[in-house]
């Protein structure tokens, strides 16, 4: 499915475009998804608006009708910055749901859709930049190194004002293109090459799988490695209730990961194999999680999913083998974090 066939497919409504002088061929486009973020899309879009760059770029704004004053912060925006504020006015009419549950796929996929850039970035409206030079610093990388498709800096997570730092021995580092699909490198991190062939053929289950990060990252990784970037300063994801993935117990976060690596079907060869290995490990990952909630029966029920995965082929034991070594890898990873903190 391509963007034509999407909008054919999806959209009920027209979407309202505000009007705005953009250029027509900004280096990049910051693509931004917002719903009911009245008290954070100031923030959000303050970190873009300060950008240092040598070069244009656009701000797509998708607004999916909120009802707690952000489409008028959105609009005072577009009104303030019409060179650089495009911005979209959703209908919830069009809004994709996914298991019964409304998300922010139209919208994401729309602002992609209309990106106009070489390169893409993304923060959603309730997570912030803090670095006035990350855009320029990435651009600075991507255009001297052709063989990487992305590069990523480090971010850090804001839990009701306390400031949790990510694993930083495990994550942030450079990729080779296998690495990338272990996950760890979020969105409000990455600059990316637009390609306009990555979502031209969409499959099905992308509007299936809410880890829309994930399947980014799988298509990204077959076009490149990812550098990371330790001297920009960290971007914020802002953890908080009225999130899709925040509010989640660690147990049914583990639970959508397995879910959607399993319907991720623009894998093959090798990386079949990888996708083995990582839903391997989340398998394992969930047997923990249920056993330090006391979760038994639960715990006894993963594992036994987990053999029950490997065993469609006696191939598949080296990655059940393997998930098992990686779970103890992470142990030893956690506690020399522990050890230098």
């Amino acid at each position: 499915m391509n963007f034509k066939e999407f909008t054919k497919q999806y959209q009920k409504v027209y979407v309202e475009k505000h009007p705005c002088q953009v250029t027509s061929n900004p280096l990049v486009s910051v693509c931004v998804q917002t719903y009911q973020h009245a008290d954070y899309i100031k923030e959000c879009l303050e970190g873009i608006l300060m950008q240092k760059t040598n070069f244009s770029f656009e701000i797509l704004l998708g607004e999916d009708a909120s009802t707690d004053g952000t489409r008028e912060i959105c609009i005072e925006y577009a009104h303030k910055y019409p060179d650089k504020i495009r911005l979209f006015l959703h209908h919830r009419a069009n809004n994709i749901a996914i298991n019964g549950s409304p998300t922010g796929r139209f919208s994401f996929i729309y602002n992609i859709g209309n990106s106009n850039g070489s390169y893409i970035a993304f923060c959603d409206g309730d997570d912030y930049w803090t670095d006035p030079y990350k855009l320029q610093g990435q651009v600075n990388f991507l255009e001297k190194n052709k063989t990487y498709s992305l590069c990523f800096h480090r971010s850090i997570q804001l839990n009701n004002g306390t400031i949790n730092e990510f694993d930083d021995l495990f994550f942030n580092r450079d990729r080779n293109s296998e690495e990338i699909l272990w996950g760890g490198i979020l969105l409000n991190t990455v600059l990316y090459r637009n390609h306009p062939s990555l979502f031209g053929n969409m499959s099905s289950n992308f509007f299936k799988v809410k880890m829309v990060d994930v399947y980014i990252l799988i298509t990204l990784s077959k076009l490149g490695s990812a550098k990371y970037i330790n001297v920009i300063k960290p971007s914020v994801y802002r953890h908080h209730s009225g999130g899709i993935w925040s509010p989640m117990s660690i147990i049914k976060r583990i639970e959508s990961r397995i879910a959607n690596y399993i319907l991720f079907d623009n894998v093959s060869g090798t990386y079949l194999d990888l996708k083995k290995f990582i839903i391997m490990n989340f398998y394992l990952d969930l047997v923990i999680a249920n056993v330090k909630e006391s979760h038994i029966y639960p715990a006894f029920i993963a594992y036994w999913n987990a053999f029950l995965y490997s065993f469609k082929s006696l191939k598949n034991l080296k990655w059940f083998v393997l998930a098992h070594v990686l779970i103890r890898y992470k142990k030893v990873v956690t506690k020399k974090i522990k050890e230098k903190t």
